[in-house]
């Protein structure tokens, strides 16, 4: 039996569970980087927060510890849309009403030939 006391270290605070949380989220943060949806410059913070509360007689306490993130959200989109009126209300659509088509919609409607047996 080991009876050597350790201090309280990083390593094994929560019997490692704070180190595990912080492994987690720096994955978290890694993944955030190489998503080309957001800002490669954008600032990415891992806060590790402990809290010790000491019981009355200052002989032993609590100790709780909790690991976040912060990452930046995806980079602003747009898109053009065209506000228009149909059957008397106002409508928003993604292609000008008022712009002539240039290719003419696909036919839905066509039948396929089937081969006939070469004899």
């Amino acid at each position: 039996m080991d009876t050597k006391l350790q201090d309280v270290s990083l390593t094994n605070l929560g019997s490692g569970g704070a180190a595990e949380q912080w492994d987690h989220i720096w994955a978290e943060l890694l993944r955030n980087i190489q998503d080309p949806n957001i800002p490669a410059e954008s600032k990415r913070v891992i806060t590790l927060t402990t809290t010790v509360t000491p019981n009355a007689k200052r002989v032993d306490g609590e100790i709780t510890y909790q690991v976040s993130v912060k990452l930046p959200g995806p980079r602003a989109q747009s898109s053009t849309i065209f506000f228009g009126e149909r059957d008397g209300q106002v409508v928003a659509v993604t292609r000008d009403l008022r712009q002539q088509h240039l290719f003419d919609e696909p036919d839905t409607n066509v039948t396929p030939i089937k081969p006939t047996r070469a004899g």
